[in-house]
């Protein structure tokens, strides 16, 4: 039980930083003097305004929803482990999240965020906001509660 308790404190600070690395400056990058800063959901939003709708639409799925549901997802798993039992109802929540955890690229994002900033970094000053370092551990997070979660335990909680 001290592992689902565990895990789900660390579920709702992923949550908590979800929010703080969506609505936080992620990039704030300084070239020939023009100062820009760069918000994921805004960063969707401009993509969109440029007509790259299919790319604006990958990254609002891929990076924003799929993670957000993975998080609001184990919230509710691990919230009736916690505090109910032979729970059956929970099976295909349980499917859900294997299915998301296949599609969610927060990591992906991630690791291509640093590599871009490597390639800009030669063209002026990147500095990395609140919501780059939120966005590090919220993914960090997600990957330690999916590693340490017991599943031999959930099922056993779920049939009783």
């Amino acid at each position: 039980m001290k592992n689902i308790e565990y895990c789900l404190a660390l579920t709702i600070s992923a949550l908590l930083l979800f929010f703080v690395a969506n609505g936080s400056v992620f990039i704030d990058v300084l070239i020939q003097g023009e100062q820009y800063q760069f918000v994921v959901f805004q960063s969707t939003i401009s993509l969109l305004q440029e007509d790259t709708w299919y790319l604006a639409l990958a990254m609002f799925v891929l990076v924003l929803i799929i993670p957000l549901l993975e998080l609001v997802l184990l919230l509710i798993l691990l919230s009736n482990i916690y505090f109910y039992k032979n729970n059956t109802s929970l099976i295909p929540l349980i499917r859900t999240l294997y299915i998301l955890r296949e599609w969610s690229m927060a990591e992906v994002f991630l690791v291509a965020t640093l590599v871009a900033m490597i390639k800009i970094y030669s063209f002026g000053s990147v500095t990395f906001g609140l919501g780059f370092f939120a966005f590090v551990l919220m993914v960090v997070i997600i990957a330690i509660v999916l590693k340490r979660l017991d599943w031999d335990f959930i099922w056993k909680r779920i049939y009783g």
